[in-house]
């Protein structure tokens, strides 16, 4: 599978270098609106396989599902289904609804289309940020640093005196 590369240092344009996680962040996850909950989103290769790679697709569908949220919840529940092979050379449909938004949880569900048919369906949920008052883990104990510790030999003759 060939990979989306990033533009080279300096060159062209002007523009200042991007490293491809911004290339990925504001292209590969960039959607277009078409309507409200409708979404296009691109493909930016074509792996070998002559499928849409599921990453992408997944990506896509998240993103697409966060844009009909407010911005001061969270995705904590992802589920995701693969029930088509994508065809690279055509654009994904994205297709949110709205299944229930609560007080502090939001549930999306998002049908990736291509040819009139679903190719992936996923459901997230998302909740609003809250401190939890459930502490799963003890504090960390005070110990002294290792260079301070004995070393194996001294601590066995140690304990055999």
């Amino acid at each position: 599978m060939s990979s989306p590369q990033a533009p080279e240092d300096g060159q062209g344009g002007g523009d200042p270098p991007r490293d491809l996680r911004s290339v990925l962040v504001t292209s590969v996850l960039n959607l277009e609106p078409l309507d409200e909950d409708l979404f296009r989103g691109r493909n930016y290769w074509i792996p070998k396989s002559k499928r849409l790679f599921g990453g992408q697709i997944m990506g896509q569908a998240l993103v697409a599902a966060a844009k009909s949220v407010s911005e001061d919840v969270q995705v904590h529940s992802l589920h995701c289904y693969f029930v088509r092979a994508g065809d690279p050379k055509v654009p994904v449909l994205y297709q949110v609804e709205r299944t229930r938004t609560g007080a502090s949880f939001s549930v999306r569900s998002v049908k990736a289309v291509q040819h009139g048919r679903p190719i992936f369906i996923c459901q997230a949920s998302f909740q609003q940020a809250q401190p939890s008052p459930i502490q799963h883990q003890f504090s960390m104990p005070t110990v002294p640093p290792p260079e301070v510790l004995l070393d194996f030999d001294t601590l066995l003759d140690q304990y055999l005196r």
